[in-house]
């Protein structure tokens, strides 16, 4: 279903239990405000000198949730014509991707809308400003969205989408599934999956299920979310059927965002024929035809002292239609640069990432989803450094030894998790803000006049970024600067440390 027919977000409802009523609730009837605990500068975690924050607060932490079981997750780079949607405000540290598809505008116009709607009710949850200009130790308010392909094959596509926000003290998660039918180009619903009779049947087998865990389950909710697609529907690994709720629906916080895998669906005879085509296109799907691992090309360390040097980083990506435009304009001119790659979109486009590697450019860890890293504990930043740096060793072959913190945002916990996992952070002293005004002169603006080992922040998502780089190469030439990577001016980094230029 499109998301315009689900049921509001919960994140007004969260935020009313985590900051108190009446402040909570004049951020949910009023449109607009900001994040009291967004950095100064409208950037990447902080002012454009500074190159990120480094609060070093208490972790955010609660009583951990059980552990849900969860949908099956298939590799998305079988799907054909596939990009992403992109929606951000780094100043309000929010970051939503879903996934689109070329030719299937009525797949585009359900998840662009669900992105939109994510959107809004973020910035209509946010609370206005304090006058006093905040706490400093307040937790940080975010939104984190990704997706994932759950099932694939010529007739039928699964997608789950994951919206996980952090109104302060607690860290929600909502999910929605999305079935498409690739041949009739419809967005299936509940009803497409399930035989109509037994959906009743669905809701008991749920309930009782949730009761085993739960307390005081909301049965009201369970029926209500099955009848109006508000529960994620997908199939675990195993052929289970998987039925999940957002965080404080059918249980409460503590609970996190629970789910259900009710064993044999089809052998209950509760699936119709399409159901039963998205189970087989979960248990068996179409298979992804990955690129070869490239050769690693190691560039010589410089001197930052000895010269103009500068590196260009490149963040948010890789995108499936903009980084190869970017990758052909470095090419032409023969710049290396550093790119800060979101696990998810390493998994989705990994032919771009080989690409990247093949052609001498460096590849550093952004995280998996683009949360605020400064406001997890430390085992959700394990996962996020973690799991981006594995998907990206197994694609290229080459783990990274660099991270970016999203937003530049990071603490005490990411910095001893980093030197864990054996990363050296790498923030920025030229903050171009083409984010915020997509405007490829004022780009070029941001980046006269450099210090030698400058690193310069972009995100390679951006068309208008892509725009201005050949103009911005041209300018750092013209002023003697020699293009390097961010390893060529930090060549030996210490994990966990925070690095934002060298020299």
């Amino acid at each position: 279903m499109l998301r315009s027919e689900l049921p509001r977000s919960q994140f007004c409802r969260v935020l009313l239990a985590s900051l108190g009523g009446s402040l909570a609730l004049g951020a949910c009837t009023d449109r607009g405000g900001t994040d009291p605990t967004a950095s100064p500068g409208p950037s990447d975690g902080g002012g454009p000198s500074d190159g990120g924050t480094s609060g070093d607060g208490e972790d955010i932490v609660g009583t951990p949730a059980p552990a849900w079981p969860q949908p099956a997750a298939v590799d998305p780079s079988a799907l054909p014509d596939l990009d992403v949607l992109t929606i951000s405000d780094n100043t309000l540290r929010m970051h939503i991707v879903v996934p689109q598809l070329g030719g299937h505008d009525t797949l585009n116009t359900a998840t662009r809308e669900f992105a939109e709607g994510q959107e809004q009710d973020f910035r209509d949850g946010l609370p206005p400003a304090p006058s006093d200009g905040g706490d400093s130790e307040t937790p940080p308010i975010w939104i984190s969205g990704t997706w994932q392909a759950t099932a694939l094959s010529a007739d039928i596509a699964g997608f789950v989408l994951t919206t996980s926000y952090s109104p302060g003290a607690s860290i929600g998660q909502e999910r929605r599934s999305l079935w498409y039918d690739t041949r009739a180009g419809r967005v299936l619903s509940p009803g497409d999956l399930f035989v109509s009779e037994h959906l009743g049947d669905i809701a008991e087998a749920v309930t009782a299920e949730l009761g085993d865990h739960i307390d005081d389950v909301d049965s009201a909710w369970v029926d209500s979310a099955l009848d109006e697609g508000s529960a994620l529907i997908a199939f675990t690994a195993d052929g289970d059927l998987l039925v999940g709720f957002d965080s404080h629906t059918v249980g409460p916080g503590s609970a996190g965002a629970p789910a259900v895998a009710l064993p044999d669906p089809d052998g209950a005879g509760w699936l119709t024929e399409t159901g039963r085509t998205g189970l087989a296109a979960t248990l068996d799907p179409a298979p992804a035809d990955l690129p070869d691992r490239p050769e690693v090309t190691v560039h010589p360390p410089v001197d930052p002292s000895d010269g103009k040097f500068i590196a260009l980083t490149f963040d948010d990506g890789p995108s499936g239609s903009t980084t190869p435009r970017l990758l052909d304009i470095l090419a032409e001119h023969e710049v290396p640069a550093t790119f800060f790659v979101l696990g998810s979109q390493a998994q989705a486009f990994p032919d771009v990432l080989v690409r990247q590697v093949a052609e001498g450019h460096e590849i550093g860890n952004h995280s998996w989803s683009h949360p605020d890293l400064s406001g997890l504990g430390a085992e959700a930043v394990r996962e996020e450094i973690d799991r981006t740096s594995t998907t990206i060793e197994e694609i290229t072959g080459a783990r990274p030894t660099l991270l970016r913190p999203p937003y530049g945002a990071t603490n005490g916990t990411v910095d001893e998790v980093s030197a864990e996992l054996g990363v050296a952070q790498i923030l920025w002293n030229i903050d171009t803000e083409d984010w915020r005004h997509h405007d490829p002169a004022q780009t070029r603006t941001a980046m006269q006049n450099p210090a030698s080992g400058s690193i310069a922040l972009m995100h390679d998502i951006h068309a208008s970024t892509v725009d201005a780089v050949p103009q911005v190469i041209e300018d750092l030439k013209a002023a003697g600067f020699t293009f390097v990577t961010v390893s060529q001016l930090l060549p030996d980094p210490v994990p966990g440390e925070r690095y934002s230029q060298a020299g």
